[in-house]
């Protein structure tokens, strides 16, 4: 018998180390914050934006928070910065903004005087003649135009991702595309990007990404090999920023290539700056 509740007393008090050391990894893991998606503002590793969300939190009259709600519920004002970092193209979050309800709510946030940032996830195109096979810009509009029609022809319904990247285009005026990545592996200010900016004069640019068939409503203010990578536009009282890199917001690139004025532009004068972190 005393044998039988020895056991018992040893088992359980490994069930208790146990749960004790899982419990403990996932705090760790938590505090760390690879759980989430790269770029989210809850990790604290070289892929999170951490170190960005609590310097902003530090600056005189700057207040940040994040947003866990879809696009039309997050409320904001004409002082408010809203950060999409480390969207994916093709799209996904964008497929939320670009509902019916998202494009609605974004509109009028932004025309109320909002600044809207958008960040894209690197891509990278590294196998050997890849770039030479991509489309550029007029060649790939005029391509989906084509292929639309004739799906249209043959009765086929788009699907959910081809509406949206339509939507995109016809309602900000910018396509995307892709540059070799055996080009410069820098971005340098575009023609549009003020010198009283004092913006960096090299970035490092880590994605074969690009901005291709522009409205002119848009400004270039980072270009990689001649092509659009950062890029913003006027929209009623607001402003809206797209930008085909995301490192330089990273933690990693607050450690080794921080860029202070860089990240005071892409917020801009607002007082309030909301992370999404729904995505």
């Amino acid at each position: 018998m005393k044998t039988r509740d020895a056991n018992v007393a040893l088992g359980l008090a490994a069930g208790v180390l146990l749960a004790a050391g899982v419990i403990k990894l996932f705090g760790i893991r938590f505090e760390a914050g690879d759980v989430y998606p790269p770029y989210s503002s809850l990790r604290s590793d070289p892929l999170g934006t951490r170190v960005l969300y609590e310097s902003l939190g530090r600056c005189r009259g700057v207040s940040v928070e994040r947003n866990y709600l879809p696009e039309h519920g997050i409320k904001s004002d004409g002082d408010t910065a809203i950060l999409f970092l480390g969207d994916t193209l093709p799209v996904t979050s964008m497929l939320r903004v670009l509902s019916e309800q998202g494009v609605e709510a974004v509109n009028s946030r932004v025309r109320n005087g909002a600044r809207l940032v958008v960040t894209l996830a690197p891509r990278n195109f590294d196998r050997p003649g890849a770039a030479a096979e991509e489309k550029t810009g007029p060649e790939r509009m005029r391509a989906r135009k084509a292929k639309e029609k004739e799906e249209k022809d043959a009765g086929k319904d788009k699907t959910d991702e081809e509406k949206a990247l339509t939507s995109f285009h016809d309602w900000l005026g910018v396509d995307y595309g892709d540059f070799p990545v055996f080009g410069t592996d820098t971005a340098a200010p575009g023609k549009d990007a003020a010198p009283g900016l004092n913006l960096p004069r090299s970035l490092s640019c880590h994605t074969s990404l690009c901005f291709t068939n522009l409205s002119a409503a848009w400004k270039v203010i980072y270009t990689r090999d001649d092509k659009a990578v950062i890029i913003e536009r006027a929209l009623g009282r607001g402003t809206i920023v797209l930008s085909a890199m995301t490192y330089f917001v990273s933690n990693e690139a607050m450690r080794d290539e921080r860029h202070a004025a860089l990240l005071s532009w892409l917020v801009g004068p607002k007082r309030r700056v909301i992370f999404d972190e729904y995505h």
